[in-house]
């Protein structure tokens, strides 16, 4: 039964009982009825090769819409896909690097692969006393990694074993305030 309900709601049926309405009401627009008395004129109706044609010719006509317009909704949502995916594409975490010779330093690296600067933005360190770091102190997020010097008095040294974590906030290009958490979870701040 489910099958037969499918049937009924898919696109497939409503297209086919469509062309089977317009057959049936163009056959009654020549006097060609497949019940009751009556006699097909092929003048008037034209030969069976005709007919074939013209429903060989309707159903490509209707293949090349139906294929126009899968093509149309497959392009918009690859492009909203693209679009959602560009927005939240902002990373964060904090890593040692040897900026000087002989030591190494903890550094922030900020990352913005998006298409559009992020203009506002911040970084919040997870369990140390250092203060946020955002677009007000190092002004607007690039579409490239941003790599921020840290100070060690205000963090506990990053190792393996305990990794400093770091969660950012910002709005998007398209105007939405995302944050991204610890953990790498992205979601919609309310505004």
């Amino acid at each position: 039964m489910n099958a037969v309900v499918r049937a009924w709601r898919s696109v497939w049926s409503r297209w086919t009982l469509l062309a089977v309405v317009c057959l049936l009401l163009t056959m009654d627009a020549y006097g060609v009825s497949f019940f009751g008395s009556g006699r097909i004129d092929p003048k008037r109706v034209g030969d069976l090769g005709e007919w074939f044609a013209g429903a060989a010719t309707a159903g490509a006509v209707i293949m090349a819409a139906s294929g126009l317009r899968r093509d149309r909704i497959e392009s918009e949502l690859a492009r909203d896909r693209r679009e959602r995916a560009a927005t939240g594409e902002v990373y964060s975490w904090v890593e040692l690097r040897q900026l000087r010779p002989g030591r190494k330093t903890p550094v922030l690296l900020v990352v913005n692969r998006t298409t559009s600067p992020i203009y506002d933005w911040k970084v919040t360190l997870i369990g140390c006393r250092h203060r946020p770091v955002s677009h007000e102190t190092h002004g607007p997020l690039l579409p490239e990694a941003r790599v921020i010097e840290l100070d060690e008095d205000d963090l506990a040294h990053p190792t393996a074993s305990s990794p400093v974590k770091t969660m950012v906030s910002f709005t998007s290009s398209v105007g939405k305030r995302l944050k991204r958490d610890s953990s790498g979870l992205l979601t919609e701040v309310e505004q």
